[in-house]
């Protein structure tokens, strides 16, 4: 039997509705009700990092020299572009029209929880992109296991 998670997973299928918000799904809210960071993802979804979650990330990359200009390229895309929100009662966020414009969403939209975050697609850039992932799932498992090896 398993408890509860203090980490986001599965999938779901929601619609952004006139006022460029989306719904939260149920199982995500506890986790979110103090409000969050929503910014640019990779591959181009948006991402969702809860309070504490935003703060290590963004405390990561600040701990990195400002000399480097990956470290300024991304804080410029994440930190440049990261919106707070707070759910309203029925769980709905308003995500920025800048935001939605980056990553292409209009109407559907897939929410899927990734351990510490959650992504946030275009339905057809998700589908496009986890058929991808899908078909790259045994080589990409040989890499995430050459990292434990490195570290």
């Amino acid at each position: 039997m398993v408890g509860t998670l203090s980490t986001f997973q599965g999938q779901y299928a929601h619609t952004l509705d006139d006022k460029g918000r989306i719904v939260l799904p149920s199982k995500f809210r506890d986790l979110l009700k103090a409000g969050g960071v929503i910014t640019n993802g990779y591959e181009g979804c948006l991402t969702i990092y809860t309070v504490e979650g935003w703060n290590k990330n963004l405390e990561n990359l600040l701990s990195k020299s400002m000399s480097y200009a990956a470290v300024r390229k991304n804080l410029r895309v994440i930190s440049g572009n990261a919106s707070e929100f707070e759910p309203d009662k029925m769980g709905r966020i308003k995500i920025p029209d800048y935001l939605l414009s980056a990553a292409g969403i209009s109407k559907e939209v897939t929410i899927v929880g990734i351990g510490s975050v959650i992504e946030v697609w275009a339905t057809d850039r998700w589908l496009k992109e986890i058929e991808k992932d899908k078909n790259d799932f045994e080589v990409n498992a040989e890499e995430v296991a050459k990292l434990d090896r490195n570290l």
